[in-house]
């Protein structure tokens, strides 16, 4: 891992431990429950197991195809996922998304979602200029041969849950349709985005519910950062 990912690594943990005891994160989507899955545990990368949509893991190496370029990502024991595209564990998730629309207010969102460009800087650019949350400034990451940002959200301290549009934050959506929200201003998150040569990939690391330990969240960070997209064959 480079000092610059070590470093970045450092800040999110420290970062994600300061947001204390925040209220649940919810999605738009619901978390679909279904019978637990129990694929074999993959011993190095290139036993990549593709990852179900639904179910419990087991610790492993899995094959993520949700981009037009695929990525592994190693998950311990103990982990979930859900409608092939939420990983979750004790109140950390890691969400791969590629969202097209972000709002101009993030608490006043109604109406206000626009389409961004399908850059890295589009959309990095569209997050942190929306009003009501906020940003740090963009640091380079890789992934495998891919390069891309990361920053952290948070919602502005002045923000008053009740008075935003359905009583919660829009975050970013899909055309007019806010499908990432929080139900709560006490909430941030880190946000991976790729370049996919030409395509993006956006994938957050967040707390689903606060006064997760901290060892929680360095195992949630390991996870996080195992990430790797596959070279083009």
């Amino acid at each position: 891992m480079s000092t610059q990912r070590q470093h970045s690594s450092t800040h999110r943990a420290a970062s994600i431990r300061s947001s204390g005891a925040a209220a649940a994160l919810l999605l738009s989507i619901g978390l679909v429950g279904c019978a637990a899955a129990q694929p074999p545990t993959a011993t190095h990368a290139g036993d990549a197991i593709p990852l179900p949509q639904n179910g419990d893991l087991d610790a492993g190496t899995y094959l993520v195809t949700s981009y037009p370029v695929p990525f592994e990502i190693t998950v311990p024991d103990g982990w979930g996922i859900s409608e092939g595209r939420m990983l979750d564990s004790d109140g950390v998730l890691v969400l791969f998304s590629n969202p097209t629309s972000v709002p101009s207010d993030a608490c006043a969102w109604s109406g206000t979602l626009t389409e961004v460009d399908r850059s890295v800087a589009g959309f990095t650019d569209a997050m942190a200029a929306a009003a009501a949350t906020a940003t740090t400034a963009p640091v380079e990451v890789m992934s495998g041969d891919f390069q891309g940002v990361e920053f952290d959200l948070s919602v502005e301290s002045d923000v008053a849950i009740d008075d935003c549009s359905q009583s919660h934050v829009c975050i970013h959506g899909s055309g007019n349709h806010c499908s990432r929200y929080y139900n709560a201003v006490d909430i941030s998150e880190t946000y991976h985005v790729f370049d996919l040569d030409g395509d993006r990939a956006v994938i957050s690391l967040s707390l689903e519910y606060g006064g997760v330990d901290p060892a929680m969240v360095e195992e949630a960070n390991a996870v996080f950062d195992s990430i790797r997209f596959l070279p083009d064959e």
